[in-house]
């Protein structure tokens, strides 16, 4: 889909009400993958990259301090190619942010909006801290590289458990998506995560 600045890749599966899937920060459609055929005998499932994201590419400088409004476009956008019926989204992490922000815009767009672990860390108690530590980790990507800053972000959050088993013994579908994951790292950190 040829939008303003990015061309967006989406994929659509299945027949009946539309059901739109919004992954997180560093995700792409591959992350729903399994959930998108399991749910396409009901719905009419659509998964996306998101712009800037795997297949989703940009093609004019991003406007960080818009980023937020033209994610949501894009989200809009997809739903009315999809239907002119309101649809079901289920979203996560930063993906839930654009579904919320979309229902707020576009209440017409969406008949019910899972929204599942929004960062929305501005409503925290801590929010001076967890902003700082984002502003932080962003200093530690442009400093030190993609993996310091990611290894310093899994950190503080609880993410450096054990290691995944051999990439060899993961199905396919997990393999690509973390290898997307990694190579979408770089864009997340640099114009999401703040």
């Amino acid at each position: 889909m040829a939008r303003s600045g990015a061309d967006i890749y989406y994929e659509s599966r299945g027949t009946g009400p539309v059901l739109l899937l919004i992954s997180g920060g560093n995700g792409d459609a591959v992350a729903f993958q399994a959930l998108a055929c399991a749910l396409a005998d009901d719905f009419t499932v659509l998964t996306y990259d998101r712009r800037g994201f795997s297949r989703s590419i940009v093609t004019e400088p991003v406007d960080d301090h818009n980023r937020l409004a033209v994610d949501i476009e894009d989200a809009s956008r997809l739903l009315d190619l999809a239907s002119d019926d309101p649809a079901f989204v289920f979203c996560s992490s930063s993906g839930a942010i654009i579904a919320l922000e979309l229902l707020l815009r576009h209440p017409e767009q969406a008949v019910k909006v899972v929204a599942h672990e929004p960062p929305l860390v501005n409503l925290l108690p801590d929010a001076l801290h967890w902003c700082t530590f984002f502003s932080t980790v962003h200093t530690t990507a442009a400093r030190s590289g993609t993996a310091a800053a990611m290894a310093q972000f899994g950190a503080e959050l609880g993410l450096d458990s054990p290691q995944l088993p051999p990439i060899e013994t993961l199905p396919p579908h997990v393999i690509e998506m973390l290898t997307w994951m990694k190579q979408n790292n770089k864009f997340f950190l640099e114009h999401e995560l703040r």
